[in-house]
């Protein structure tokens, strides 16, 4: 489509020209952090409108940029048999020249099926974008990859720790049954929006009131090594 007023929109195609542009953009729900399309199928056509060509530089200024993003880490996605759509679950950290990463998964239930998808963050100094799903290792055509627990055993050592609310709104309480050595928030794209040392207390209280709302991952270090808890600020 093309506008000649910059309010009605034409098909490129009614003024007999040989080329087109495609423009697509995408709309951030971050309320689950999905990407969905934005779609207008509204027709506009105008045939009375005449395009005249301008003024062509020849010799075209040529500015060299730096396109690449760096990785950051990667987003694991959790659907149980009992749900419709994918949950942002966990982050996992980029390491520098590691090629090989093993997630464990320390909720689940015996007797329930999982299914898990896997995106990578990529970030520059100005942006930063998320990647499809990855293919499933034995199942390439899948990009997702579905578990069944058979037997569960719980680990006790680590303690218990607890987020609420959840959703929440302006404020997030931490407990733990043992003192937490510090607390690091990132969003869903992995940036680091919090840190804090904690100071071996057992129980914190954040003031969420400036984040936008979205997703965000919560990851609380105590001795016995770093939980990470899933939360939603929702308003």
């Amino acid at each position: 489509m093309i506008t000649t007023d910059g309010n009605t929109w034409d098909p490129v195609s009614s003024f007999g020209l040989d080329y087109n542009w495609n423009i697509q953009f995408f709309a951030l729900d971050q309320s689950d952090g999905k990407v969905l399309p934005k779609i207008n199928d509204m027709t506009y056509h105008n045939s009375n409108d005449n395009l005249s060509s301008g003024e062509t530089n020849l010799l075209p200024t040529i500015v060299m940029g730096d396109d690449t993003r760096d990785i950051s880490g990667f987003n694991i996605y959790r659907m149980t048999d009992y749900e419709t759509e994918y949950q942002l679950y966990d982050m996992v950290e980029f390491v520098n020249g590691q090629t090989e990463y093993c997630y464990q998964d320390d909720v689940v239930d015996f007797g329930t099926g999982y299914f898990y998808k896997v995106t990578a963050n990529y970030i520059s100094e100005t942006d930063e974008c998320e990647s499809s799903p990855a293919m499933a290792y034995e199942i390439p055509e899948d990009d997702y990859v579905y578990i069944w627990p058979e037997s569960v055993e719980e680990n006790t050592d680590k303690g218990n720790i607890i987020v609420f609310p959840n959703p929440a709104r302006d404020e997030v309480n931490i407990s733990s049954t043992t003192a937490i050595e510090s607390i690091r928030i990132t969003n869903y794209m992995g940036q680091i929006v919090y840190t804090n040392n904690a100071g071996h207390s057992t129980s914190i209280k954040l003031n969420t009131s400036t984040y936008p709302e979205g997703v965000y991952l919560i990851q609380v270090e105590t001795k016995f090594g770093i939980t990470t808890k899933r939360v939603i600020i929702n308003r």
